[in-house]
């Protein structure tokens, strides 16, 4: 650990306060791309349900508040995906290879009708589309460089917490053993004569 790291006296309260955190990286085109295309698949989802024949109303009624849920759970996982979030990415993948896997069956079940069949082939379409551009090196570079923006605001946001509550002197040793005692900060003296008088 090195003597600048060490708080001293000639910072705020003793502690070191990092430079600001950098402006917030810029979103790419291509993650726009994505986040229609997921949209797209939610309104799809919510409006294939009224392709299957031979459904009661009660039917129709489950499936619709599970497709709402899903579509708003998708609304939200664009939200954070156009903030960087690379978690919801990795949500996002699992669901278009979800898509992907299952869309071979839904053209081989007798029981689908030419209208589910083409609304199930958009949303694999669409799925696959999102999964294709959320991997693409400008979406990478977004995605670390959010995640170092975050980092850097977190540090920040850290640094003027213990500027602003210095902990008291036994806890500051024990987070620099190997740093020799501060040194006290000297008491406030009579102002220099040689200075001077302030009228103001």
């Amino acid at each position: 650990m090195s003597n600048q790291e060490y708080p001293h006296s000639g910072q705020p309260n003793g502690f070191p306060v990092p430079p600001p955190a950098a402006a917030a990286p810029r979103r790419p085109a291509v993650l726009d791309v994505v986040t229609w295309a997921w949209g797209l698949v939610a309104v799809l989802m919510c409006v294939g349900i009224f392709g299957a024949p031979g459904g009661t109303a009660s039917d129709y009624a489950i499936a619709l508040v599970f497709a709402l849920a899903l579509a708003a759970l998708i609304g939200f996982g664009c939200w954070k995906l156009r903030s960087g979030a690379n978690g919801w990415r990795v949500f996002f993948t699992i669901l278009s290879i979800i898509f992907a896997a299952t869309f071979p069956f839904e053209l081989i079940d007798p029981s689908r009708t030419l209208l589910q069949k083409t609304f199930g082939s958009l949303i694999s379409a669409l799925a696959v589309a999102g999964l294709v551009f959320s991997w693409l090196p400008a979406s990478n570079h977004y995605f670390q460089d959010a995640a170092n923006y975050r980092r850097a605001v977190k540090a920040q946001q850290y640094a003027e917490f213990i500027r602003n509550n210095p902990p008291p002197e036994s806890v500051r040793r024990k987070m620099y053993p190997n740093q020799p005692p501060q040194p006290p900060m000297p008491p406030p003296g009579p102002p220099n004569q040689n200075q001077p008088p302030n009228h103001g």
